[in-house]
């Protein structure tokens, strides 16, 4: 697991009190932190006066923004292999797609590019350390816990994320 206080996080905020208190924490922490946004969908007006104001909001703490379009990727790797999958009649899971795809895949890559080592989002999952290395484990909370859809995400890449609210009850958020 990523510890050094010194490799810039890049911290995935969707505009939701999750992310942008996963944000806050490490932006408090001390450490180097920059925000970064991606559109799976399409942009349209309302999900770019979102963006805008997630942008203000890191401004105003001092935290670089960054929005990346994605929306063509999420199409061709999570929108149609799901259609596919539903034609076929079995029951897929977007997320399971999705997660080590896009959020821990190419957005991860694209942070990656911008010098930032770890990535931290707002999932409610906690990394162990153990002889045989990094494991994935539920969250704290039984209600909130996120690790299933980070399930079919590589160790290797999680190793190198950060969850603050791992161990916090949503209730507390």
């Amino acid at each position: 697991m990523a510890t050094d206080s010194n490799a810039l996080t890049a911290v995935a905020v969707s505009g939701g009190m999750d992310s942008l208190l996963s944000l806050a924490l490490l932006a408090e922490a001390g450490g180097p932190v920059m925000a970064v946004h991606a559109f799976f969908l399409p942009p349209d007006e309302p999900s770019l006066e979102r963006s805008r104001l997630m942008e203000e909001q890191c401004r105003s703490m001092g935290v670089p923004y960054l929005a990346l379009d994605l929306s063509p990727q999420f199409e061709e790797q999570v929108i149609q292999p799901f259609e596919q999958a539903y034609g076929q009649g079995l029951t897929p899971n977007p997320c399971g797609l999705c997660n080590p795809r896009m959020k821990f895949g190419l957005l991860f890559d694209a942070v990656r590019t911008q010098g930032a080592e770890r990535l931290a989002t707002g999932h409610y999952v906690r990394l162990h350390e153990a002889e045989q290395g990094v494991r994935l484990i539920r969250g704290k909370d039984p209600v909130k816990d996120q690790s299933y859809f980070l399930s079919l995400t590589p160790i290797t890449t999680l190793a190198a994320c950060v969850f603050p609210l791992g161990a916090m009850f949503k209730q507390d958020v």
